[in-house]
């Protein structure tokens, strides 16, 4: 690759995806051991993850609008852990739809239970 090629930066995680999702996986991990593995939308994690970790800079600037990178990183991490995939957990606060690929619905219900089994 050279200097001149263009990259797609839609699918790069950065460090700050990387930052947050490690704070979202702390707050979700907290979030099963007090509610079980109920939903809990985008808004009410990052507020979750803020409690947890007053002092984090990243974790601050986080907003719903750029969780969707942060997710991923949480997925591939339950992944690597050979662990349920956390962030089936976070929902849209309206639809309260799992954004992030966890099959459907059927998906995402399944995704729950593995992790409530875990």
């Amino acid at each position: 690759m050279s200097m001149t090629d263009s990259v797609d930066a839609t699918g790069q995680t950065t460090l700050d995806d990387i930052a947050v999702g490690a704070r979202l996986v702390e707050a979700l991990v907290h979030h099963v051991k007090k509610n079980g593995a109920a939903p809990i939308a985008y808004p009410a994690l990052l507020e979750l993850g803020r409690f947890l970790d007053p002092k984090d800079a990243a974790m601050d600037r986080a907003e719903p609008l750029g969780i969707a990178m942060k997710l991923r990183f949480v997925a591939a991490f339950c992944a690597a852990q050979a662990a349920p995939n956390l962030a089936c957990l976070a929902v849209h606060p309206v639809s309260l739809r799992s954004a992030f690929a966890c099959g459907g619905d059927a998906g995402a219900e399944a995704e729950r239970g593995a992790v409530a089994d875990f």
